[in-house]
């Protein structure tokens, strides 16, 4: 019977928790994705995808020679999320962001995710 309690006040407890830790979890979570909005919104705002990576490449990279747009589309292969694009590249540079070289094969490999997002 002792043991059918302390499960008992132990489920409540978790309960108790949840339900009080809930609203933090929600408000933090809205608030690290309103900063991340308003930071894309300043900062990184491209006309197309495509564009947006040669710009990321540029900041990451040094002397650039060359970017190669490998593949740019939708994120699931039906097509079914078409706000959300991947776009990959080559990107052919004397050096990486970082200063080491690139790759033996002369060009380095870029990607990233893009959200299309309209006013309102």
């Amino acid at each position: 019977m002792v043991r059918g309690k302390i499960c008992l006040l132990s489920l409540a407890a978790s309960a108790v928790l949840i339900l009080q830790c809930g609203p933090i979890l929600a408000g933090v979570t809205w608030f690290q994705m309103a900063a991340a909005l308003e930071c894309a919104k300043r900062e990184g705002v491209y006309q197309t995808p495509d564009e947006g990576l040669r710009a990321l490449a540029h900041l990451s990279s040094g002397d650039i020679e060359r970017v190669e747009i490998s593949s740019a589309g939708p994120n699931a292969f039906d097509g079914s999320s078409p706000r959300v694009r991947l776009v990959t590249a080559r990107v052919w540079a004397a050096s990486r962001g970082d200063g080491k070289p690139t790759s033996p094969r002369g060009y380095g490999a870029a990607g990233s995710f893009f959200l299309r997002v309209q006013d309102g």
